[in-house]
């Protein structure tokens, strides 16, 4: 039988799902960004979004994400999941990617902060074609830069 998956329109439940078994970088990356656990963080993250989205495996909540509009024409993109998206890492690379286009539509750049350490999001965020800058900000002793996906109008 074949998984079936979706986006949803993010619920508390799934939140606290995601947060209870969230992996080690992303914790690390809440805590960084001065949450005091991963449910706090998404709570915060999805309280600050336009909207926020849950990607699914039949019932299972794998990760969430959302955006936070800026006032330059662009917006925060976050992200934080479960291991369980390496399991579903072919299903969530090719939605990832539609749903980067649809964020597109509406904003001229995406950006945020990465800690460099996190490979998987990087070549994650890489493959989506995010650039990053040179400037490098310690933060818990981990390097973390600033990355930025552009709307190409051609």
């Amino acid at each position: 039988m074949t998984a079936k998956y979706s986006i949803t329109k993010y619920t508390p439940a799934d939140g606290q799902y995601i947060g209870e078994h969230m992996r080690v970088n992303d914790v690390f990356e809440c805590r960084a960004a001065g949450y005091a656990d991963p449910v706090e963080a998404i709570n915060g993250s999805v309280k600050e979004s336009y909207k926020a989205w849950t990607f699914r495996c039949g019932d299972m909540p794998l990760c969430v994400f959302g955006d936070v509009p800026d006032l330059c024409g662009g917006a925060v993109f976050w992200l934080l999941g479960t291991d369980e998206v390496r399991n579903h890492k072919r299903e969530f690379m090719r939605r990832s990617k539609l749903f980067k286009g649809y964020l597109m539509k509406n904003y001229d750049y995406l950006t945020n902060v990465v800690c460099m350490d996190n490979k998987e999001s990087v070549r994650w965020l890489k493959w989506l074609g995010a650039e990053f800058q040179e400037d490098t900000a310690m933060i818990m002793g981990k390097p973390f830069q600033r990355f930025y996906i552009e709307r190409s109008d051609g």
